[in-house]
């Protein structure tokens, strides 16, 4: 349930808060080494930003496995304290989501932050 007064912002993890590619995270001997991504530079202040006036809800096609995994992440790097629902393992993985109130991450969290300023009105 939304905090009374908060509109709901559900945003991506990796790719969007987190960069890593599968060359840099994963390895056939220890699978998925999520401790090895970076924060994208700029996404832990757009979420300081946003959950002054947002609910933020962190959505990821991770494994429901890696749940622990990613929340340790999110803490070490000082995102957990913005975030206020964490979706692990329930987003369908896919090639592309379309929706027609998505803002596209271009890497630039101010060019995000103008898109939900606008989209608010």
């Amino acid at each position: 349930m939304a905090e009374l007064g908060k509109r709901t912002l559900v945003i991506d993890l990796d790719g969007v808060l987190a960069t890593g590619t599968k060359e840099t995270v994963y390895s056939e001997q220890a699978g998925w080494a999520y401790e090895n991504c970076v924060p994208v530079e700029g996404a832990l202040d757009f979420l300081r930003q946003m959950h002054k006036e947002y609910r933020i809800v962190v959505s990821t096609a991770r494994l429901l496995i890696d749940k622990e995994k990613t929340q340790k992440w999110l803490q070490e790097n000082g995102f957990m304290p913005y975030i206020d629902e964490l979706q692990v393992g329930i987003k369908e993985p896919a090639f592309a989501y379309i929706d027609d109130r998505a803002i596209e991450f271009h890497g630039d969290w101010n060019e995000v932050a103008e898109k939900v300023k606008e989209r608010v009105g």
